[in-house]
């Protein structure tokens, strides 16, 4: 009977120290490879590594009809990739992605290239038939 009594304390104190202990959570880490990703006017793909050791998310790139980022979220190590849709204004256009964590964030600012001018070129005047160098 002693030794029933003994195990039912064990269990009883063993439980009662689980009970009490806290899951402690990580301390969010984020770092990016990049702070700041330049675009031709043409329009391209860029990546950058992003790293962290919980959940994240990226937001800035809505604002920017032009840009989309890929994964926008998720957890862990991940090579983003971010694209620029073609400039046609002739002004540059600019951005900026924030990734954050729990309490954290890192900025990665994104500028693009204006599209270049084409210059006009005026039809050269054409003379009328009769009028020549000879007929004057």
């Amino acid at each position: 009977m002693r030794k029933y009594i003994k195990i039912i304390i064990a269990v009883v104190f063993f439980a009662a120290a689980a009970a009490t202990c806290k899951k402690k959570d990580k301390d969010p880490e984020i770092k990016v490879s990049v702070t700041s990703l330049n675009f031709i006017a043409a329009g391209e793909t860029k990546t950058f590594d992003l790293t962290s050791n919980v959940e994240w998310t990226i937001s800035g790139h809505a604002a920017a009809s032009w840009l989309s980022v890929a994964p926008p979220s998720g957890s862990g190590n991940v090579k983003v990739s971010v694209t620029a849709e073609a400039n046609t204004a002739t002004s540059p256009r600019n951005a900026e992605l924030t990734i954050a964590v729990k309490g954290k964030t890192e900025k990665v600012t994104i500028t693009q290239e204006a599209a270049t001018e084409t210059p006009t070129v005026a039809p050269s005047p054409t003379l009328p038939k009769d009028l020549s160098i000879e007929n004057l």
